[in-house]
């Protein structure tokens, strides 16, 4: 078993509802990827091909994320995994609120830069 295996067999054990899912598969992801073009008068673009994303219990990859190396997607898991421990201590209401709102007004990101930080 190769270490990427391994990681994903340990996180199974450790966070109830592990899973990953692409997100071209997933409706809330495309609705994601739809605003973000809205909202950015069509700048973000890249949203659903470009970034690995956590929710609560779940990592969602990009569509080619079988593609990776095996070295890249072990180094990309481990970054989520802290995101999904993160989700674990905040819960996902609490992760919601500091992650996009605090502090207010919205867009400075002073959580979102800690969260990513303690993350690398």
């Amino acid at each position: 078993m190769n270490r990427y295996d391994a990681l994903v067999e340990s996180l199974r054990a450790e966070i109830p509802g592990f899973r990953i899912v692409r997100k071209d598969q997933s409706k809330l992801h495309r609705a994601i990827h739809v605003a973000l073009i809205g909202l950015t008068l069509g700048k973000m673009r890249s949203y659903l091909d470009s970034y690995q994303t956590t929710i609560g219990s779940t990592v969602y990859v990009t569509s080619d994320w079988d593609d990776w190396p095996v070295d890249r997607r072990y180094v990309t898991l481990r970054h989520e995994a802290v995101h999904l421990r993160q989700f674990r201590t905040f819960t996902l209401p609490g992760m919601a609120v500091l992650y996009l709102l605090l502090p207010l007004p919205m867009g400075l990101a002073w959580f979102r830069a800690y969260f990513e930080r303690e993350a690398y």
